[in-house]
């Protein structure tokens, strides 16, 4: 589980359902610990320390040992982590944009898809291909639920 500042629930995760987590450190921040759930948006923590980073780190991989679950370890640079982490807006808009594309190819009718891509200065959204992502997303049931 993950908690907030002030001791409140954010959110919890299964490590059972996973094949594979990611971790990703910031090399040029101690502080800094990315993990990449699959299938979800992703987890960035600040801790108070590197030697807390550093507990956390052996206390997931034991966990995750135990889970069966492979962990993979990378490396990068603070702004690459910030650019590559998938926000929960990110997920939001991939859901988004996967749903328009299934309800468009239902109703067989052109309907643009917006994307984090377009940047037009009037709001209005120009027709995008879609994208691998979209055709590759997999909603959870909250998901599903909550954009219906």
């Amino acid at each position: 589980a993950v908690v907030s500042t002030q001791s409140t629930g954010v959110r919890s995760i299964s490590l059972k359902i996973l094949e594979v987590l990611p971790i990703v450190k910031c090399s040029n921040n101690d502080y800094l610990l990315l993990l990449s759930i699959p299938k979800e948006h992703d987890i960035l923590l600040k801790f108070t320390s590197k030697s807390l980073r550093e507990k956390f780190c052996e206390d997931l991989i034991n966990l995750a040992e135990a889970c069966k679950v492979e962990i993979e370890h990378r490396e990068v640079r603070m702004k690459q982590m910030l650019r590559s982490a998938k926000t929960e807006s990110h997920r939001q808009q991939l859901v988004d944009s996967f749903l328009a594309s299934i309800f468009s190819e239902l109703m067989k009718k052109d309907v643009p898809i917006p994307t984090e891509m377009d940047t037009t200065d009037d709001k209005e959204f120009r027709m995008k291909g879609i994208g691998s992502d979209v055709l590759q997303c997999e909603l959870t049931r909250a998901e599903f639920a909550s954009a219906l």
